[in-house]
This record gives C-alpha cells, structure tokens and sequence, in this order.
C-alpha cells in the first residue's frame, strides 16, 4: 500500500492502479458496510502487495550486495511513511481539542496509533480507538516493516533463493494459518481473530513467497505461472465481486478454513497482476484516474476515517458522507501527498 519502488524495481503502474481501486472500495466499506461487507479481502491485497514489494526489495539488496543494508532500509521507510502519519495524527489531536468535548479521552487512542500498536489494543480490548481506527492496519504493516528484513535475511542466506526457501515460507504460512483456525475453536473475540498481527501473517507471507517464487528461476515455476495467468480473470471475479460482497468480518466462519481458500485466490490473483501485461484489467489499472487515485492512496487512507468520524459525530448521513466528505478526503490527501510525501520522498531517495 505504502511502495514507490523506482529506485529498486521495475514500476507497475497497475500496482498503481489497484492501489487506488481497493482503498476507494475502503472508503465506501467505512462510509456503511453494507454498502461493501467484504472488504476484509481489500486490507488482504494491501497486506499482500506490501509484502510482496517488501520482500522484492530485500531480494534485489541481497542480490546486489549480499546482505540486506539494514541502515538504508529503514530510512527509506521512515521517509516514506512516518512524517506522513504523524502530520495525520497531528492535525486530529489539534481538531479533537479544538471541535470535541471531553478531549483528554482522546489521548491514549492517540497514543496507540503513534506507537503503531493500535491493532494489538483493539485486538485485546485495551481500547477502541475509535476515531484512529484505521490505523490497526497501519499498525501491522510497520511491525512488519520492523520485524521482516532480521527475520528474512538468514533465511535467504542459510537457504538461499530455492525451493527449500519457499518449503520453509510456505510451512510458516500454514502454521499461521492453523493458529487462527485454533483461534476460532478456542472462542477468540472476533476483535482478537480481526487485528491481531499473528491472525494476517498467513496473508503476508503469501505476498513474500510470490516474491521468492518470481525471482527464481523461471522455469522451475513455470506451470504455476501459466496456471495463474489463465485463472486470473476468473480470479479477479472470485476475489472482488463474489468475496468483496458476500464476505464479512464479523462472520467468524471467514477466519477460520474459507480464509485460507480466499488467500489462494487471492495468490492466483496476484501473480497474474504482475506477470500479465495486456489482460483487460491492466489496461483499466494503467488508467490515468486509477494510477493517480494509487499514488495517493496512502494519504487517503490516513485522513478518511478521521474525516469520516468527525461527519458522524456531527449526524452526516451514508450519502453526506459519500458525497461531500469523500471528496474532501480526497482533496486533503492530495495536499499531503504533495507537501508532506514529495518532499520527504525526495530525501528518501537519497537513500538508494
């Protein structure tokens, strides 16, 4: 969700495009869920795609150099999405002390989220940062960030870019996988099951073993590559419109065996996205729109649910909201995006 990888790998617009796609489909999710009950899917594809660049990086870096420039690393992704963030986080404490009563009980959900553990508070009943919801995810993604590159590195090196690599990946996925399933029968909140860190590594490591699968050698994979290719249209079908309108979070049965089913759809989806160039649906994600709307997609996540949360606050209808705050989200996203992300982005990229 947060990758501008120029500097280090070939640029998809499309990625682009879906970026754009799934975090407006967010928007709506929040606005009233029964107008898209299913985008769990859609914070899967951030989580995929932020994995699957992730992992891409630290590949070409050990590729290049033989080891993974840890020092480079972070700076580039405090660059990239901390000032942001807490500019965000920022101008909503200003406004809550500034438009609501009772500001103080705002704190400590401020506090979470600028700690980036704001999923394990919500997952464990601490708090319910209600008006910073949005950040559990956010939250996520950062622990990853932190934990990945120490995690990997050795993998890579003891195993090397093989199959016994993906063996391993592919054991961990599943393990997750069956620790949420137990999380399931042992009577787990669905709080817990939704934003915990441990519930969505499956999901994560999903995007790092497409990663490793399509920067080895190509043709000890290619079968597999064909096969998603061919099923990618029907998987686009099955991931965006059967799961994004049937599927929801709280329906338990979705965290338990149907989530590992949805995650292999979603991993055919995938790697027909970034190896197909010419389907129908990358022609719609190169659209100028879609790339655009991905290219702020960052920003846009960060303010909607704040914006939205003051509009309810105030009694704002669903159609309001959809209506005069969304482009008002949009509109603030694009002036962080160009005074807060490209001038930061520029010292990022003196980081290479």
């Amino acid at each position: 969700m947060h990758q501008d990888l120029k500097t280090h790998l070939q640029y998809q617009p499309e990625l682009d495009g879906i970026r754009g796609i799934m975090t407006f489909g967010v928007l709506l999710a929040h606005i009233n869920y029964s107008w898209l009950p299913g985008s769990i899917i859609y914070m899967n594809v951030f989580f995929m795609l932020s994995s699957y660049l992730i992992t891409s990086v630290l590949l070409r870096d050990i590729k290049v150099y033989g080891k993974i420039r840890y020092r480079i690393f972070y700076l580039r992704r405090f660059f990239r999405l901390l000032p942001a963030y807490y500019f965000m986080i920022i101008i909503f404490l200003l406004a809550v002390f500034i438009f609501l009563p009772e500001p103080k009980k705002y704190l400590l959900d401020v506090f979470y989220s600028a700690c980036y553990v704001a999923n394990w508070a919500r997952a464990f009943g601490t708090t319910n940062p209600d008006w910073l919801g949005h950040t559990w995810s956010l939250s996520i993604e950062e622990q990853f960030y932190l934990v990945w590159p120490i995690v990997f590195a050795p993998l890579v090196l003891h195993l090397g870019l093989s199959r016994r690599l993906l063996v391993c990946l592919a054991s961990f996925a599943l393990l997750a996988s069956l620790w949420r399933i137990e999380l399931v029968y042992s009577g787990a909140s669905i709080a817990r099951l939704y934003n915990g860190t441990d519930t969505r590594v499956d999901v994560i490591l999903m995007g790092a073993i497409i990663a490793v699968i399509l920067q080895c050698n190509a043709t000890k994979f290619q079968a597999l590559t064909q096969f998603c290719q061919k099923a990618f249209l029907l998987s686009t079908f099955v991931v965006f419109i059967c799961f994004g309108w049937s599927v929801h979070w709280q329906d338990r049965s979705y965290y338990s065996f149907f989530s590992i089913f949805s995650n292999i759809a979603l991993s055919i989806f995938f790697i027909g996205l970034v190896t197909l160039n010419n389907s129908a649906i990358h022609r719609l994600l190169r659209s100028k729109l879609f790339v655009f709307l991905g290219r702020i997609s960052y920003p846009t996540y960060l303010w909607h649910f704040p914006i939205f949360c003051f509009a309810k606050f105030y009694s704002m209808t669903s159609s309001e909201i959809f209506y005069f705050c969304v482009p008002a989200t949009y509109l603030v996203a694009i002036f962080s995006y160009k005074f807060v992300e490209k001038p930061c982005n520029h010292i990022k990229d003196r980081y290479y």
